[in-house]
């Protein structure tokens, strides 16, 4: 098994206990200290400043999963492999992926259950994120994978907009199943009691 290479800036905060998530970790982000080097004083230091700089305060409680020096490299890598070694990607190549794309990183931790969730797209576009991901990570089975996005009305009020992000003219089937996740999505976050009520805005293309 070939060492693998490192790369600078990959790496995700995890937060052993999320107040949303009970004691979910979650794949935060990206911390640029990698030119100072590890575990010394102005590391340290140097850290606290960009959580500080983020509003997240202090850093107690925050583990920070570097991929140039995390333990789980091998597992990640041999995991990716296994998924697309038949499309012609060698082991080399899903190295390089956990190694230097953050991304696949925080995907891949979210995986195998080192993470339940990630946040991303910072320094990203949608398409590169989904795209990255979506190497690591299928579908839930018999669910689509749509874009949600929450608007909040000066009166409180919520309004859930679906699909905001990957599919520009859903089919028939697919315009179904977003609104069946966009309700599940709205019950889930505290519309329950009432039910949520949808209304579908079409494309004149669409039929």
């Amino acid at each position: 098994m070939r060492k693998n290479t490192s790369a600078s800036g990959c790496c995700a905060l995890t937060a052993n206990h999320c107040a949303i998530a009970g004691e979910a970790p979650m794949a935060l982000g990206r911390c640029d200290v990698e030119s100072i080097p590890h575990n010394t004083s102005s590391h340290s230091t140097k850290r606290g400043a960009n959580m500080a700089a983020v509003g997240l305060g202090k850093i107690d409680g925050i583990e920070i999963h570097n991929a140039r020096l995390s333990g789980n490299n091998d597992k990640y890598s041999n995991f990716l492999y296994a998924r697309l070694h038949r499309r012609g990607l060698l082991f080399r190549d899903c190295q390089r992926l956990v190694n230097q794309d953050r991304n696949v990183f925080s995907a891949c931790m979210v995986a195998t259950d080192d993470a339940h969730a990630m946040v991303t797209e910072l320094t990203r576009s949608t398409a590169v994120c989904l795209k990255d991901i979506a190497n690591v990570i299928d579908p839930a089975a018999g669910q689509i994978c749509f874009g949600l996005t929450l608007m909040i009305g000066p009166s409180g009020t919520t309004l859930f907009l679906a699909d905001t992000t990957m599919h520009v003219r859903p089919t028939a089937e697919q315009f179904a199943d977003i609104a069946i996740g966009t309700a599940q999505a709205a019950r889930s976050l505290g519309r329950a009691k009432l039910g949520p009520r949808e209304a579908w805005a079409m494309n004149r293309a669409w039929h």
